[in-house]
Order: C-alpha cells, then sequence, then structure tokens
C-alpha cells in the first residue's frame, strides 16, 4: 500500500477558474482519509486527480515519495469502489471479484487462492456462488470492494460508497469497510458529503469548500477545534450556534464579551488565547454547540443565567431539540429526552465558558483554536 501526498495541486477546466486550488494533503500508509463538504467542493475532482482519471493543472501527486502526475490510471495502481456498485449482473459472486484477474491472464491457481482469500476477508462464504442480482445492496457493495481487493492496489478510493442504502444498510457496512480497512491495513481515499460517515470510517477527515481545503484532522479534533466559522457550521447535528460579539476588555487572564440584548459572557484565556488581548471592539462571531447550551443550575452560580422562549421541539427519541428565542439572537439547544418542553414556554440557560468558540468576523478563523 503507498502514502498519497498531494503537493499544491490545482486543477482548472478554463484556465482562469479552478475546481482545486493549491491543495496540499497526505494520505498516509494504511489510513483511510476522508474527502468530507458539500456538492461542489471538489472533493470528486479530487479523486479523479489521484486516480488519474483527469489531469492535473499545477502540482505534483506522489505516491510512497514518486512523482505519478503524468501517469495513467492503469500505471498508478488503484482501485475505485463506486456508488453504484459496477458488477456484472450476469456473473456470480466468484466470477465478479476473479474478473480483474482473469483478464489480467492469471494462472487459474492463482485466481483461485486471491479469490477465495478476498471472500474469506469479507466474510462471502455463503453465497460465494450465488448471482449477484440476488444479493442485498450491502452484500453487492461487499463484492464490489473484493473485486477491487483482489489485484492488490496500491490505494483504493471509494466515492459515495454508501449513497444507494437505507440506513440500516449503511451502519452495517459502515462498520464492515472500517473493520476491513483496519484488517487489511489498507491507504484509501473516502469521497463523502456524509459527515456520519466520514466520522464513523475514517481516520482523519479534511474537510473541503469551494476548492480549498479548510481543515484536516481527527473527527474528533474537528468537532472540538474547528479551524474556521466553515468547518464550525458544517461539522455536527445541530450545526453549531454562531453569535455575533464583540469584544469588551481583555486582560492576562480572562476576555469580556458583549452580545446581542446586553448579554455578556466571560471567557478565561486559553493557550494561545492571547490573540484577543489589546482589540478591544473587534468584531466577533461566537460559537456554541447545541449540546453545551444547558438549564441554568442554581449550582453553577458563577456562570451567568440568561431567558429564552421555545419556538419548537424536535423529538429524537433519547433527546429533544430546542429552537430558542433569547436576547443574544436564536439558539438551538439539546436536551435530554422525552423532555417535556413545550413551544411557547420559557426557561433559564447557561453556557459553559470552557466550550466556547470565538471567531474573528472578517478571517472566519478560529481564534481560541488550541483550546482544550
Amino acid at each position: 500500500m503507498a502514502a498519497v501526498e498531494l503537493q499544491g495541486v490545482s486543477k482548472s477546466y478554463d484556465g482562469t477558474t479552478f475546481a482545486i486550488e493549491g491543495l496540499s494533503l497526505q494520505c498516509r500508509q494504511g489510513e483511510m482519509l476522508a474527502l468530507l463538504g458539500p456538492s461542489g467542493c471538489g472533493k470528486s475532482t479530487t479523486l479523479k486527480l489521484i486516480a488519474g482519471i483527469e489531469c492535473i493543472s499545477g502540482g505534483r501527486i506522489l505516491f510512497n515519495g514518486k512523482d505519478v502526475s503524468e501517469l495513467d490510471t492503469a500505471s498508478r495502481n488503484v482501485a475505485m469502489v463506486f456508488e453504484d456498485y459496477a458488477l456484472y449482473p450476469h456473473l456470480s459472486v466468484f466470477e465478479n471479484i476473479a474478473f480483474p484477474l482473469r483478464i489480467r491472464s492469471y494462472l487459474h491457481s492463482e485466481v483461485q487462492r486471491a479469490v477465495d482469500r478476498i471472500i474469506d476477508l469479507l466474510e462471502l462464504q455463503d453465497v460465494r456462488d450465488a448471482n449477484v442480482r440476488k444479493l442485498s445492496g450491502g452484500a453487492q457493495q461487499r463484492v464490489s470492494i473484493g473485486r477491487a481487493l483482489v489485484r492488490e492496489p496500491d490505494l483504493i478510493m471509494f466515492d459515495e460508497p454508501l449513497s444507494h442504502m437505507d440506513a440500516a444498510q449503511k451502519v452495517g457496512l459502515r462498520s464492515e469497510i472500517a473493520r476491513l480497512q483496519k484488517a487489511a491495513k489498507l491507504t484509501s481515499v473516502l469521497v463523502t458529503h456524509d459527515q456520519t460517515e466520514a466520522i464513523s470510517m475514517a481516520d482523519r477527515i479534511a474537510v473541503m469548500d469551494k476548492g480549498v481545503l479548510q481543515q484536516v484532522a481527527t473527527a474528533a479534533e474537528i468537532y472540538a477545534r474547528p479551524a474556521n466559522l466553515f468547518v464550525a457550521s458544517f461539522i455536527g447535528e445541530p450545526p453549531m450556534n454562531l453569535l455575533p460579539a464583540e469584544l469588551l476588555a481583555s486582560d492576562a487572564s480572562a476576555v469580556q464579551l458583549a452580545l446581542a440584548g446586553g448579554a455578556q459572557l466571560a471567557l478565561p484565556l486559553v493557550p494561545h488565547g492571547a490573540i484577543l488581548q489589546g482589540a478591544t471592539g473587534r468584531e466577533l462571531v461566537v460559537g456554541i454547540r447545541p449540546e453545551h447550551v444547558r438549564l441554568a443550575a442554581p449550582e453553577r452560580a458563577d456562570i451567568p443565567a440568561f431567558d429564552a422562549c421555545i419556538d419548537t421541539v424536535e423529538t429524537r427519541g433519547d433527546h429533544d431539540v430546542l429552537q430558542l428565542q433569547s436576547a443574544m439572537g436564536p439558539l438551538v439547544m439539546e436536551v435530554g429526552g422525552p423532555s417535556g418542553f413545550l413551544a411557547g414556554q420559557t426557561l433559564r440557560f447557561q453556557v459553559e465558558p470552557r466550550h466556547v468558540h470565538v471567531f474573528d468576523a472578517k478571517t472566519t478563523r478560529n481564534l481560541l483554536g488550541e483550546q482544550a
């Protein structure tokens, strides 16, 4: 398996507008890297550039330190798993997996040995000789993965592999692909618009928007320390609350922020938070995740409490999502469910200062990005 590196890669179709611009990114040997972002962000284009399906306009692509930028797809030894399976409907599971080896004139014994290994790895023994048309969508996708793996590629790429499946199938196959990737130590790139897929399957996630890399890190790091406003609003369900704010004052230990409606928040300075000092009046955006908006607790008198009116209550089983109207602006709040709250009720809430994010309103970057 190869380690893949993109160095300043760009792609333009007309010579002026860039679908990908200056992308530098690494997929380490044996890891799964997810390319995550909304439609049109450039993730599928990036996948095609790595595979050699399309040519780059600038930069370099390296496999294990070797420049493969000018090589075609066949010469890069990559395999792809598509959302629509792309199987041969008249062939059995065994023959679909064996097909890449047969067209390369492998000996019968070699084909038998290689396919049996993949069938065991994917736990497809019970359907080994079945026609693929009779299989469930999840089983067909496992066959598709087996066909990609059987010729031992340096890199395997998953292009929205779960898009055509229902919720139950997705849960099972997410776990299956993650297990397979770890067991076989596959170097793999996953393209998805679904953050649940990226979080549950990938070792690291590269968040993209408009052809530009926004952040690359583990799912936990991105969730806890989003690099900018785009990442903060894109990662998380429900999305992060984002409220306009202004820096009132700061000293060596804390900063005072003013929000709408006269609300104020005092935040302790964290490592690298000194960037907020000496910039009174600076326009900021405060970010608060819905689960960090909490019902006011008498024992936390050290934290200010605010009033809000409930607009709507969305029941989600083990928790409820409340849409609130407060003096500081509209807020989304998560509480344990069933909560018994009703639209029109009022409540008091608090925000834990250590969970508050502060973004620069102009640059959009997270000014407390190193906070724990």
